[in-house]
């Protein structure tokens, strides 16, 4: 028998073979690259944002988002 006590923690994953989903806003994702200093993740995340397909299923948020970076 095992006895690990008390987890305190956010995204806290205990065993083998278990999933962790994790779910953020795009405008969360976007204000926590703006916050780097990665040219590359930023200019990845423009580039998503600015392609057609995604723009259209994001909506107007998109141009906001976009001045973050």
């Amino acid at each position: 028998m095992i006895s690990i006590g008390t987890l305190n923690g956010q995204q806290v994953q205990v065993g083998n073979g278990n999933t962790q989903n994790v779910n953020i806003s795009i405008e969360q994702l976007a204000k926590e690259i703006a916050k780097t200093d990665d040219p590359k993740a930023k200019s990845l995340l423009k580039g998503l944002l600015e392609n057609a397909t995604v723009s259209s299923v994001i909506g107007a948020g998109v141009s906001g988002l976009i001045g973050l970076l």
